[in-house]
């Protein structure tokens, strides 16, 4: 078999192609721009790491960033993941703009530190930061999948706070129920005592409700990880549900279609005025001028999903695995993350460790015997 040594080709003035074949046999071809000394030099480079059996192409050295996001948001849409949209906007916003016309092989981790830098400077946070370098990763990591580059740079990660601060108590919540119109009361105590996503209530319809088995379902890829879940419906959820049934349809039995929590016949959007001005007037923290103007709400929608964690737990009873299989957790590391002490806890420990105290000052009663 004749040894295939490759070849220069004169394009133009200091433009030269190099062609060669790599170690699948399938032919490369790189542009040069230089000497045709250069081009030599360039090509039996080439032809020595294909000599060590090196996984040599000639594609890394021209596909740009750019490329690699593309493929990552086609990846997404294939797979039909809900982060879409939200992928793609970290590249459209942040990721593209600094490296999308750059030779993907030419970045390295010295341009990524000065990357965090620029973004902490505008502001961001940690997680948002985070964010946007994993879905760089990513786009590396689909790339040499893809043979597109053949390393992947070391993107660094930056330390984040994951322990999650706020949360509701029972009280709190049946407080800011009353400061809140319908149906905007039972949507808020339903995410509550489920502890499932705004959105994954939000696109929840009347066919995932089955009052015959007692049932509320999530269909597998309408939640975050894509699996389905079920949640039995207590007699709290039951009224919550039956509250939402329009009043045209009389039975609860009667044939119902649509989103299960809407507002003049539309599905629940976003209400963060309403929310922040019910917390407000339930005498929640909130943000206040001096005028009396309420500009920010202190506890957040999400903080109904860590509330109910712990009351499943704490007040419920239920193993951390049971309370996981309700609310879709993934890992056991929430109940890591969620686990903050409130006044109420530490009373309540108080109470527990003043009664041992007393338990162990009381004689005993073979001592007071003899």
């Amino acid at each position: 078999m004749r040894k295939r040594t490759g070849n220069i080709q004169e394009r133009g003035p200091r433009s030269f192609r190099i062609r060669y074949y790599d170690i699948n046999g399938q032919r490369q071809e790189e542009s040069v721009k230089g000497s045709r000394e250069e081009a030599e030099t360039r090509l039996t480079i080439r032809l020595g790491e294909v000599a060590q059996g090196l996984p040599v192409s000639s594609k890394p050295n021209t596909v740009t960033f750019e490329e690699l996001a593309a493929d990552v948001v086609n990846h997404y849409i294939v797979n039909e993941l809900r982060s879409t949209d939200d992928i793609e906007t970290r590249f459209d916003l942040h990721l593209n703009p600094i490296f999308g016309r750059r030779r993907a092989a030419q970045i390295a981790t010295a341009h990524f530190n000065a990357y965090i830098v620029r973004r902490k400077a505008e502001g961001a946070s940690n997680g948002s930061i985070n964010r946007e370098l994993e879905a760089a990763k990513r786009a590396y990591n689909l790339g040499k999948h893809s043979g597109k580059v053949l390393t992947v740079p070391h993107i660094p990660r930056l330390k984040e706070d994951n322990v999650r601060k706020g949360f509701f108590t029972r009280d709190e919540v049946d407080r800011l129920c009353k400061c809140l119109k319908k149906p905007y009361d039972g949507f808020v105590m339903f995410a509550f005592l489920t502890g499932w996503r705004k959105a994954e209530i939000q696109e929840l319809e009347w066919s995932n409700v089955d009052f015959d088995a007692l049932e509320v379902r999530l269909d597998p890829g309408t939640t975050k990880s894509g699996k389905g879940r079920v949640f039995p419906i207590s007699e709290e959820l039951e009224a919550i549900l039956k509250a939402q049934i329009p009043q045209n349809h009389g039975k609860v039995r009667a044939i119902l279609s649509g989103p299960v929590f809407r507002l003049n016949g539309k599905p629940i959007g976003e209400f963060r005025k309403t929310w922040m001005h019910a917390c407000h007037k339930a005498k929640l923290p909130c943000v206040v001028t001096k005028e009396g103007k309420v500009v920010k709400a202190l506890r957040i929608f999400h903080d109904l999903r860590r509330s109910a964690v712990r009351e499943l737990v704490r007040n419920w009873n239920l193993s951390e695995r049971e309370a996981m299989i309700l609310t879709g957790h993934q890992t056991r590391s929430v109940f890591d993350r969620y686990s903050v002490v409130s006044t109420t806890d530490l009373e309540g420990i108080r109470t527990k460790l003043n009664r041992a105290t007393n338990r162990a000052k009381a004689p005993s009663r073979t001592s007071g015997n003899q």
